[in-house]
């Protein structure tokens, strides 16, 4: 189960409820499957690496890419219009290993800890202040199995 209260200081992107329908037209040009390799390439010496957290998953394109090969993932997106283009890109690749939710990275809690979190392309930069930034790497930590990746 996915819980998120929403938080002060941080505010539904209004321009992603437009962009939503176009964002993956935008954003053609990125190597989601590189991205993935890249990452595997990183915790190739971690074999227990099975369950993760795609935090401002977007669309859910890295979530598509990371099921396909195997993990157990949940995505979650600030806003409820990419998370519903997401939902539209899980069930079209035909992935049954994805959970998707709406909301806040530094409030999030869930059920389970992760062995693996990404937070990739410019999450990070809807945060409003280096105090968030901070609220969202202690969450991160508590939502990691021990010796997990972040």
């Amino acid at each position: 189960m996915l819980e998120s209260a929403p938080e002060p200081g941080i505010a539904q992107i209004p321009p992603y409820s437009r962009l939503a329908p176009y964002y993956d037209n935008l954003m053609d040009y990125i190597d989601y499957e590189l991205w993935v390799e890249d990452v595997i390439e990183f915790i190739k010496s971690d074999p227990d690496v099975t369950r993760m957290l795609d935090i401002s998953c977007g669309t859910g394109s890295m979530a598509v890419e990371f099921a396909k090969r195997g993990f157990e993932v949940t995505a979650v997106d600030l806003s409820a219009e990419m998370v519903d283009q997401a939902r539209h890109k899980v069930a079209k690749a035909g992935v049954t290993n994805v959970t998707l939710g709406v909301g806040d990275m530094r409030s999030l809690k869930m059920d389970k800890t992760v062995d693996l979190i990404i937070n990739l392309h410019d999450g990070l930069n809807y945060l409003p202040a280096a105090r968030a930034a901070l609220e969202f790497l202690a969450n991160g930590y508590s939502l990691l199995r021990p010796g997990g990746w972040l």
